[in-house]
């Protein structure tokens, strides 16, 4: 019998931890809301994965287009870059990724950043995206993992499309310091 209680009370315990993330804002309830949720669940997963492409190539327009106007980026070190022209000129800048001191950088670094556990609250035209990150650096030939955090956004869907508002770059681990040379003057 207090094995049989036990299981409930864990089922119970289960359940109500569970319940939050369930009952979150906005549930989609009739088809027509699942099919919308799911739409914009893909929808961010790609915006997502276009994220990613455009920093590794170091697209810099490409990049500032996954963004709304007035977006910012939180940065692990706390450096802000905000708005369009900021965004493109850290997207597009070579060497804004992990290094060692003094390390050789090749004109075209293979560097990959992937992500992970993605989570989402979804609330009509508004949505906060958390997820982890890994920044992989194939530039010595072998793959190298050499950071890796998390990220902890904020984005709006304007036109049919959903943007970034805001993205908290959390830096937990690194191989080597996150450097961050300056910035090239216009």
């Amino acid at each position: 019998m207090r094995t049989v209680l036990a299981l409930a009370a864990l089922m119970l315990g289960v359940w109500v931890v569970a319940l939050p993330e369930a009952a979150s804002a906005a549930e989609p309830r009739t088809t027509a809301e699942i099919v919308r949720h799911m739409a914009d669940r893909r929808a961010i997963l790609e915006l997502m994965g276009q994220y990613g492409l455009a920093l590794d190539s170091a697209d810099g327009e490409g990049y500032a287009g996954l963004f709304t106007d007035d977006a910012v980026i939180i940065a692990g070190d706390g450096t802000e870059y905000r708005g369009h022209a900021a965004l493109a000129k850290m997207a597009g800048t070579p060497g804004l990724r992990p290094t060692a001191p003094d390390a050789p950088r090749p004109a075209n670094p293979v560097v990959r950043h992937p992500f992970s556990n993605v989570t989402m609250q979804i609330d009509g035209d508004r949505a906060r995206v958390r997820a982890y990150w890994t920044v992989v650096d194939g530039t010595s030939g072998a793959p190298v993992l050499r950071a890796s955090g998390r990220y902890d956004d904020r984005l709006v869907k304007q036109g049919g499309r959903w943007r970034f508002t805001q993205r908290r770059i959390i830096n937990e681990m690194s191989i080597f310091p996150m450097t961050r040379p300056p910035l090239p003057k216009d």
